[in-house]
């Protein structure tokens, strides 16, 4: 998971010399400085939050595959978790914002 995000945040940084020309034609159009950072801190959390939805779909269909495969008896029950549902959401929102 740390080298997933880790290769989110050098993907970002990649894309962002290639907004450059987006970011001048706004300045030149009036768009506040402002905007523009909440405009790509919302696509990242947007980006995050879609990862997350994946993976916890993907996760919820594999788990019978995983248990047979690793020989346990895990459930989708503990999917829902509160403890793991706020470690995930606290990972998706510094992802998104350190993206």
């Amino acid at each position: 998971m740390v080298i997933a995000c880790i290769n989110f945040m050098n993907m970002s940084t990649a894309r962002s010399a290639g907004r450059a020309k987006e970011v001048g034609l706004r300045k030149t159009l009036g768009s506040l400085k402002g905007q523009m950072i909440a405009q790509f801190l919302t696509e990242s959390m947007i980006y995050s939050f879609l990862a997350v939805l994946l993976s916890m779909i993907a996760t919820y269909l594999l788990l019978p595959f995983f248990n047979l495969l690793a020989g346990k008896e895990l459930g989708a029950g503990s999917l829902l978790d509160i403890r793991l549902l706020f470690g995930v959401v606290g990972i998706m929102g510094l992802v998104g914002l350190v993206a």
